[in-house]
């Protein structure tokens, strides 16, 4: 299991609270083969995952997809 040192900065094994689409959002970003989007854990290789990695608190960043980019908020970081 991995244990994050950093909470500064969203790595590899992060849980990370978001807004976006006025909704609070909470994910654990997780290797490919632990991916279980029930539970919220989703791949740091994703398309989500990529956006929110070596993002801080307070941050924005963009989750571009085919047919809308969506801003998304970094709120928390454990």
């Amino acid at each position: 299991e991995i244990n994050p040192q950093d909470t500064e900065t969203v790595e590899l094994g992060n849980t990370v609270t978001v807004r976006m689409d006025n909704q609070e959002r909470t994910y654990t970003l997780v290797g490919p083969k632990e991916v279980n989007l029930a539970k919220g854990y989703i791949s740091h290789v994703s398309p989500l995952g990529s956006a929110l990695m070596r993002t801080r608190v307070g941050d924005k960043t963009e989750l571009v997809l085919a047919e809308e980019t969506k801003i998304i908020e970094i709120l928390a970081i454990s």
